[in-house]
């Protein structure tokens, strides 16, 4: 079974990223040490400095193995730690995770739990081989079962943790997920970018960025880089210039773009050249098939004889681009130059 391991993970208020030794502070102050907090997910209250670095030291001794997934919730703004989301129990013979998580008592009523649950939900089908996530929450706990139900994962008789003690749920709520329903589960929307949203493909450009498996991001400013930026540069200035985005749960999750330019996949001054991405938990479900189809149609429209892409050769959106029938017109020891003839 494919496992990444705890991989950061960014939103747009939080970055979810593997406990570091810093965090004692941050976990004692904001969530270990509060009854409140600790009593709603069944774990014991730290109330010490060296109860908290007891735990954590816990939690980085895990991060040597691949199937331990834990993250940090970091304030993007602040950089405080304000609570964990986790795998709790992790089933590789049917390929199932049990999700836990926290938020700092301080800290809710800001959605920030449902939107660390709804990133790591995103990452994990895209990312892992996992088919199903679980779930549940205590009756008597009303905060958790609320982040659940505004979810994509719905109610269900039981869990695996249950089914495997031969027992029934007890006062416990049940909720479940698998990679089918997820790719399902969400409605989305295209349209035409807004000036005012240019700056977004900047964003879109780091996503689109192929990092192979094992391999560490590169650092966001790479996108700075004059190679780079001739994907984006005054972007809209440019007769030539068109982009589409798709929307998903009140925020852009992906964006497609094409422009007459002087990039990788360059075939000559009359060809656009496409740019492509989806934020990483919205991959995998039809979305980028979908973005890629209507910019074909609206090149077509514009009297394109051809349009054209280049793309890593190991990576897995070869095929997505084949199917809709592009063609391999020249190559390099690491990429693919593909045209699209209209």
């Amino acid at each position: 079974m494919k496992h990444t391991g705890t991989l950061p993970i960014e939103t747009e208020r939080l970055l979810l990223r593997r406990f570091l030794p810093e965090d004692a502070f941050g976990m004692l102050q904001n969530w270990a040490s509060d009854p409140k907090v600790q009593h709603e997910y069944g774990e014991p209250v730290y109330e010490t400095p060296e109860a908290a670095e007891q735990l954590l030291r816990q939690y980085l001794a895990g991060y040597a193995h691949k199937d331990f997934y834990r993250w940090a919730i970091i304030l993007r703004e602040s950089g405080q730690n304000i609570g964990q989301i986790a795998f709790c129990r992790v089933w590789e013979d049917c390929r199932t995770a049990e999700i836990e998580y926290c938020i700092g008592a301080a800290f809710w009523g800001n959605g920030y739990a449902g939107e660390a649950l709804a990133a790591v939900i995103g990452r994990t089908f895209s990312d892992t081989d996992f088919d199903k996530l679980e779930a549940y929450h205590r009756a008597a706990n009303p905060k958790s079962g609320r982040v659940l139900e505004k979810s994509v994962m719905h109610r269900t008789e039981t869990v695996e943790r249950f089914r495997r003690a031969g027992e029934a749920p007890e006062g416990e709520i049940c909720y479940a997920v698998t990679r089918d329903e997820y790719k399902n589960s969400i409605p989305y929307q295209i349209r035409e970018i807004r000036a005012d949203e240019y700056s977004l493909l900047n964003d879109f450009l780091y996503e689109a960025i192929f990092v192979p498996e094992g391999t560490e991001p590169p650092p966001r400013e790479i996108v700075n880089q004059p190679e780079l930026q001739v994907y984006t540069a005054d972007f809209g200035t440019k007769k030539d210039d068109a982009a589409l985005v798709a929307e998903a749960e009140g925020r852009i999750v992906g964006a497609v773009w094409v422009r007459i330019m002087q990039d990788y996949g360059h075939i000559d001054d009359e060809t656009p050249s496409f740019a492509i991405s989806l934020l990483p938990e919205y991959r995998g479900r039809g979305i980028g098939t979908a973005l890629m189809r209507k910019m074909l149609q609206i090149l077509r429209q514009r009297g394109c004889k051809q349009a054209s892409l280049s793309v890593q050769k190991a990576n897995a959106a070869v095929s997505l681009y084949r199917n809709l029938g592009f063609r391999t017109v020249d190559e390099t020891a690491e990429e693919y130059i593909m045209v699209y003839r209209f």
